[in-house]
């Protein structure tokens, strides 16, 4: 996997559903942005735990169970 930095504008420049950010709720923790390098798979990410998943596996758990398959949050089925 590549790390590395970027600058704003570098991230201005990437598609805005290729980004995501994990927001930790602790200010000791900084945010991490993820650039998806495989546009053609689709990623999901629980908003509770930060998880990252297929879209489509996602998509089962989220309507087979209502909640995330990892932490168990509950997810609106609606989204």
């Amino acid at each position: 996997a590549f790390r590395g930095e970027v600058d704003e504008e570098m991230l201005l420049s990437f598609r805005r559903e290729h980004v995501f950010v994990q927001k930790w709720p602790s200010s000791a923790v900084p945010w991490t942005w993820w650039k998806n390098m495989i546009p053609e798979l689709a990623i999901s990410q629980c908003s509770t735990c930060n998880h990252f998943f297929n879209a489509e596996e996602w998509e089962f758990a989220v309507l087979s169970k209502g909640c995330c398959p990892f932490c168990r949050a509950p997810q609106d089925v609606s989204e």
